[in-house]
């Protein structure tokens, strides 16, 4: 019967074991078992280059009595490879991969340790150079993992092993070939790419798989995947932000090269980030960032001067929370958006940069002003790499929802999140239990599924806009304040979503007025993308004039203290048309009651012609504090058929109170 190889050194270990003797002296000293390693007996009969050359066609079964030597590169220690073994000659100049059924290879055989594989019988595989040369067992029409009853009939270990510094090949990232495959290849002056920098080696977020691609770059935009297991030990270690060398198996999977490393020691980014592919010498007349919101303002949409600005970028992509081509730019006068016309974009925050604003244009895309189409390689300069950052403004929440200090770092204080023992993943809520304020994190930032803190005190984030104002923060660095004790915020005690109404009818919900004071049309459902609301278009209806009313039942304002009304409306087709919004405490509830009764302008933020089609606009919150009793709520829309082809949209109203 054959031995197996991998363990007749422990074979050996019985055998020679000596015996004590029979007097121990004072110190219990014993004498250390010297370990015997058998070298198989095997004749070499080809190169791995030859091996290799099998691999050219279709999956196929190796029929000669093929033995090949080659040295371990691959390391299952750390969990970025699973069930393979990478081998390669001492030249590095060919390897291959062989499929096995084991776990823990490491404690077996170790990297730089020699080895001997019968090829005979073994299916191999190069998938015509789209992937790289597998060897092992055949699984319908792919290669499979040799089951561990049969690896030792294969696999045999040697005693003769190497350093690891013999067996790397030194490689730069635009001279990649196919014979590099399954060898240990190392990489200098590399960095991982800004966009990824701040996430973690696997991003959790991940949908293709149960691994992440990340992408090292070199001084003239060559990249290569560097592809990380989920289940790796270094999988939630953040990816190191600087330059230097990284080392690990290549690969290649449906045409693309791919890095595998063994573990973090494998890269040694410990050299400065560079600053590649950004422009030398910006120049122009330097302008502010106030001036340019200003002339967008005033009608201006494109920029015809040579015109530059300055300031520091305070939000950036490396934590995930912002798309790849953004990044946030703020100087003494304000702050803007400015978007590239690709994703390579490397700015860090913290940049103090230079751009040049000259034939680009100004536009807002869901109400978030930002300069576009912006080449990194021509039109930003680096300044300095370390600046400091601007000073947080200290702001409430009304004050970021007005959006007056759209893009700039803010801070707000005595606040906290409404919702606790969450992810920051999605849309959260920020209130100071009278006012609320969305707060965005994309599902791809890096720190999505951390908690939420539970308590009340500080955030800092830039207040941003998508479709309404919100705020963005970067990482979980800016809610650290939130550990005070919460303060009791408000509840809605009355609130109407319209999403148990069908679509299409006129509004008709007990307790509530659905009035036409003239013409035919009155407030009808409307269904779209999932959410019910309240609409008013006189479209086609004909009629030289349309006022309609809807009218709340009453509320009760003696049951709550601090009382804020709060809603959402939006508009189609804009003309001539108005919503107004009005609050009576002397309403008796009735339609004849419509005329007599006092209405009092609420105040609102409604919807105007200047804000996108069917996007919609928070009212802000309208405080009702000061009525006692019953109040009602009306919306009035006035408008005709020949003046107002478009209409209104009411959503989500809500009256809160604690």
């Amino acid at each position: 019967m054959k031995t197996n190889a991998f363990f007749k050194f422990f074979i050996s270990l019985v055998l020679v074991l000596g015996t004590f003797n029979s007097c121990v002296n004072d110190n219990s000293d014993f004498a250390t078992p010297q370990v015997i390693c058998q070298e198989p007996n095997l004749t070499v009969t080809n190169t791995l280059a030859e091996l290799n050359v099998n691999a050219v066609g279709a999956i196929h079964q190796i029929t000669d009595d093929m033995v090949v030597e080659g040295y371990v590169v691959s390391s299952d220690e750390q969990g970025n490879f699973f069930s393979s073994v990478s081998i390669q000659n001492l030249e590095g100049t060919a390897g291959f991969r062989l499929s096995i059924d084991r776990r823990d290879i490491y404690t077996q055989i170790k990297v730089g340790q020699k080895v001997y594989v019968k090829a005979k019988t073994l299916f191999i595989d190069g998938d015509g150079g789209d992937s790289d040369i597998a060897l092992g067992a055949l699984f319908g029409s792919f290669i499979g993992r040799l089951p561990d009853v049969e690896i030792d009939n294969f696999l045999f270990r040697s005693c003769e092993s190497v350093a690891e510094s013999s067996l790397v090949h030194t490689a730069t990232l635009d001279a990649i070939n196919n014979g590099l495959l399954n060898t240990l290849v190392e990489f200098d002056n590399v960095q991982f790419k800004a966009n990824e920098v701040g996430g973690n080696y696997f991003d959790p977020n991940n949908t293709a798989g149960s691994a992440t691609n990340r992408h090292i770059v070199d001084v003239n935009g060559n990249e290569l995947i560097v592809r990380n297991s989920e289940f790796a030990d270094f999988a939630n270690k953040a990816l190191p932000s600087g330059n230097g060398k990284i080392r690990g198996v290549l690969s290649k999977f449906n045409g693309d090269y791919q890095l595998f490393i063994r573990d973090t020691n494998d890269v040694q980014f410990t050299n400065p980030r560079q600053l590649w592919g950004f422009a030398s010498d910006v120049t122009g007349n330097l302008t502010t960032i106030a001036s340019l919101r200003d002339a967008f303002n005033s009608g201006t949409f494109s920029i015809t001067d040579n015109a530059i600005i300055e300031g520091v970028i305070t939000m950036s992509t490396q934590n995930g929370n912002l798309t790849s081509r953004n990044a946030f730019i703020q100087d003494d006068s304000g702050a803007i958006v400015i978007r590239f016309d690709s994703d390579a974009h490397s700015l860090f925050e913290g940049y103090k940069v230079r751009v040049n604003v000259k034939d680009l244009s100004l536009g807002t895309f869901a109400g978030l002003l930002q300069i576009s189409n912006v080449t990194q390689s021509t039109s930003v300069q680096v300044l300095e790499i370390n600046a400091s950052m601007p000073t947080a403004l200290t702001v409430s929440i009304d004050d970021v929802l007005s959006d007056a200090y759209q893009g700039q770092l803010v801070q707000l204080d005595n606040v906290q999140f409404t919702q606790t023992l969450v992810g920051f993943g999605g849309g959260r809520t920020l209130t100071d239990c009278t006012s609320s304020l969305p707060v965005f994190t994309s599902s791809f930032a890096g720190f999505a599924n951390n908690t939420v803190p539970s308590g009340n005190g500080s955030i800092t984030g830039i207040a941003s806009n998508f479709n309404g104002a919100q705020l963005l923060i970067r990482n979980t660095n800016d809610t650290s304040g939130l550990t005070g004790v919460r303060c009791a915020q408000a509840e809605p005690f009355f609130s109407q979503d319209f999403e148990s109404e069908p679509n299409g009818p006129d509004v008709n919900i007990a307790g509530w007025l659905n009035v036409a004071e003239t013409g035919s049309v009155k407030w009808h459902s409307e269904a779209f993308g999932g959410n019910t609301y309240t609409e008013f278009s006189p479209y086609r209806s004909g009629d030289a004039s349309n006022i309609g009313w809807m009218i709340t039942p009453p509320i009760d304002m003696d049951t709550h203290t601090s009382e804020v009304l709060t809603f959402e409306t939006a508009q189609h087709h804009f003309d001539q048309a108005t919503l107004e919004v009005f609050i009576s405490n002397d309403f008796d509830g009735t339609e004849a009651g419509i005329a007599t009764a006092t209405w009092v302008d609420a105040g609102a933020t409604i919807a105007t012609g200047t804000d996108s089609w069917y996007n919609f606009i928070p009212s802000g919150n309208i405080d009702l504090s000061g009525y006692t009793g019953n109040i009602y709520v009306a919306f009035k829309f006035t408008g005709n058929d020949s003046n107002a082809s478009g209409g209104f949209f009411v959503d989500n109203i809500m009256v809160l109170g604690k």
